[in-house]
């Protein structure tokens, strides 16, 4: 008799995973790490960001929500969803700042596409969670750090330190284990918020978003599903990568039809994975085949590679097409800012058209009606009597309108003051950014060396010179000197420039460069935003 053992190299891996992980080992230490997970805060930190936090709760959920139920604004649900969705997303800048100016790369793609080791090989770390089994559908995002360092967040946000057997246990072992074990069922994507994974080495300004696969079996929860929750996630990401298995030969259907459904406004770059499981001669007819469905179908591509990683290496290898490191060092080199005030500005600004225009409209209404007062002398009694009415009603009307034209005004500045106090020290906001810049174009001859597009350093005052009203600078370390006049520095720092004095310390990105010249975004890192 003969024992056929025919299990795979990642089964194997897995299973020895599993067996010692002590979270899984031990029941008593897996529920002590339950226990953190749920836990609340044992006292409220009122800090200033929760204060702010708070003020704008109450803006949305009071001042708004009372607003709205007097004004007939057809879109009132759908500007409701936004501001709460900005809401929630405040919270989470405060919550993990570490976010706030990141670029977010998801990583998608069909369950056993490979998502874990692919980030894993592509960083050349070894800390998410490879299986063959499906992983839980909590947000989790790899960014640089100064060391390694895992923090889980939960709902009550509550920042719990996680080892790496933990994430492994809370990511993929954990439900199936106790399930098993103790016949109860041990989920966290209800409890925890999101993972955050600090990584060294990493793109400074990348955050890499690991996503569910999409194509597991659902469970009756259709709200939670795996296809919806990756959806959502990689809907919210700024840029998309997507894995397809080498093993599939092409593109799938399904996975066409979930890019259709995502419909996400950037280009997605492809990632053909497991390229060393079919040899380096059918890659080729493999990208080849990818290519053109995805032309078929009419989803634009950022890029389209293949990639090995094979079990055991730390580092993968880009096989063939675009490499998407060169990709992804060119996202890494653009600054990207929050759209907070934008955002809000957006709901708040549509709400005014529309009444405005409504008001506009009443007012020639109005005017109309009061053209026909002097000969309705001459109509019967019952046509004065109603043409009154009319205008009685669009007078009344249009008091109305007019008042519903400032108080949302006036939330909209409300909101924006408080948005401005919850980002401010927190991230860098595009609008606040804009309203305290001063860009300069100048020529690239007067550069002692070349400057390139994202290149940041500083800017000292060397002399404050009254009497021409100008302040002297020098650009980095010898890079180039230039005077800036008294007018320029008030427009776009909005700061008196007699504050400034020799040594002062601005702040300086290039934001073009072209065959002559070169523009900078110069702010004052000390503004008050």
């Amino acid at each position: 008799m003969s024992l056929d053992f025919s299990f795979s190299l990642e089964e194997l891996e897995a299973a020895e995973a599993e067996t010692a992980n002590p979270y899984l080992a031990d029941s008593a230490l897996g529920l002590q790490l339950i226990t953190r997970l749920i836990a609340q805060p044992q006292g409220v930190i009122h800090s200033e960001h929760r204060r702010q936090l708070h003020r704008l709760h109450q803006l949305i959920h009071q001042s708004f929500v009372n607003l709205a139920a007097r004004d007939d604004y057809p879109a009132e649900a759908q500007a409701y969803r936004e501001l709460v969705a900005l809401e929630q997303s405040l919270e989470d800048l405060v919550a993990f700042p570490d976010l706030a100016n990141k670029t977010v790369i998801g990583v998608g793609g069909g369950f056993s596409a490979g998502k874990s080791r692919f980030l894993n090989s592509l960083l050349c770390v070894d800390v998410l969670p490879e299986s063959l089994e499906p992983t839980t559908a909590i947000p989790s995002y790899i960014v640089q750090g100064e060391r390694e360092e895992i923090i889980a967040l939960n709902s009550f946000t509550q920042e719990v330190a996680l080892d790496r057997s933990a994430l492994q246990a809370i990511t993929h072992a954990f439900q199936k284990h106790y399930q098993e074990t103790l016949g109860v069922e041990v989920g966290f994507a209800h409890v925890l918020r999101l993972l955050m994974i600090h990584l060294p080495g990493l793109w400074q300004r990348l955050a890499f978003l690991d996503t569910p696969g999409y194509s597991k079996a659902d469970r009756n929860d259709a709200m939670h599903s795996d296809a919806r929750i990756a959806q959502r996630q990689l809907a919210d990401a700024d840029h998309v990568i997507w894995l397809l298995s080498a093993k599939n030969g092409s593109i799938r259907r399904d996975d066409l039809e979930f890019l259709r459904t995502l419909n996400h406004p950037k280009p997605i770059f492809f990632v053909v994975t497991q390229a060393d499981l079919v040899g380096r001669s059918r890659i080729q007819v493999i990208l080849n085949s990818t290519a053109q469905a995805l032309d078929e179908a009419g989803i634009i591509r950022a890029g389209l590679m293949a990639w090995a990683a094979p079990l055991g290496d730390l580092t993968g290898q880009h096989v063939a097409g675009d490499d998407v490191r060169a990709w992804l060092d060119t996202l890494n080199n653009q600054r990207k800012r929050t759209q907070k005030r934008l955002a809000c500005a957006r709901v708040m600004d549509a709400i005014v058209a529309h009444n405005s225009n409504a008001v506009a409209n009443n007012r020639e209404l109005l005017a109309a009606l009061n053209e026909l007062l002097p000969i309705a002398e001459n109509l019967a009694e019952k046509r004065r009597a109603t043409l009154k009415q009319q205008i009685e009603r669009l007078r009344n009307d249009q008091r109305r309108l007019n008042e519903m034209v400032g108080a949302f005004g006036e939330l909209k500045q409300e909101m924006l003051e408080t948005i401005t106090r919850i980002v401010g020290g927190v991230a860098e906001d595009e609008e606040v950014q804009r309203g305290h810049e001063l860009i300069y174009r100048f020529r690239r001859s007067w550069l002692n060396r070349p400057l390139v597009i994202g290149e940041q350093f500083e800017i000292r005052v060397l002399a404050i010179k009254l009497d021409v009203k100008k302040i002297i600078v020098e650009f980095g370390s010898a890079i180039a000197t230039t005077g800036l006049s008294f007018s320029m520095i008030r427009a776009g720092l909005r700061i008196d420039p007699q504050v400034l004095v020799k040594g002062s310390l601005l702040h300086g990105e290039v934001r073009l460069v072209d065959d002559v010249h070169v523009t900078l975004a110069i702010r004052n890192p000390h503004a008050a935003t």
